[in-house]
């Protein structure tokens, strides 16, 4: 469907005579929904930046040297600690 100049120019026309005083309150109303529209993506696109970020910084996050805890943080288990002995020590008492 082409559209050309006169048809174009005839839009205008009709438009100005239907809504020509009020036009200026028109495109003030969509300019104000479209900048409003504008600023709720960037919002969600920020979040989704956000979320993303913290995602990857806590996978990436080593195990902590302070953590004495000895929990496996993927199964729950605790971890039992190497003992320091020889194999030649007797163990049975």
């Amino acid at each position: 469907m082409n559209v050309g100049t006169w048809e174009l120019f005839l839009v205008v026309v009709v438009l100005l005579v239907l809504y020509g005083r009020r036009l200026p309150d028109v495109t003030r109303a969509l300019g104000r929904g479209l900048s409003e529209i504008k600023r709720n993506l960037r919002g969600i696109k920020d979040d989704i930046t956000q979320i993303e970020t913290e995602s990857l910084s806590a996978k990436k996050k080593p195990d902590e040297p302070g953590d004495k805890s000895g929990d496996d943080k993927k199964t729950g288990e605790k971890k039992i600690p190497d003992l320091p002995y020889s194999d030649k020590q007797d163990l049975s008492g």
